[in-house]
């Protein structure tokens, strides 16, 4: 049976909603032994961000919303 995780990313977005840089936030948990599903899911969602973009952002409030962090939880992935 597959452990279901959730997977952390980090962005920072200029003001039109493009990504300036995106991050893993456990990026070393990707090469640890029996971790192979974590780093699927991990690089599945930074690819689906990055196809995404520009993101959809509010025109006002900028320092609010510049730097987000996503939860990709694959219990909804998989269910959606």
């Amino acid at each position: 049976m597959i452990k279901l995780e959730i997977c952390l990313i980090k962005l920072n977005l200029k003001n039109d909603g493009t990504i300036m840089k995106s991050e893993i936030l456990d990026h070393e948990r990707m090469n640890r032994p029996g971790q192979r599903f974590y780093k699927i899911l991990a690089e599945s969602a930074l690819r689906a961000v990055k196809l995404c973009q520009p993101l959809r952002v509010p025109s006002t409030g900028y320092e609010r919303w510049k730097e987000l962090q996503l939860n990709f939880d694959a219990r909804e992935m998989l269910e959606g």
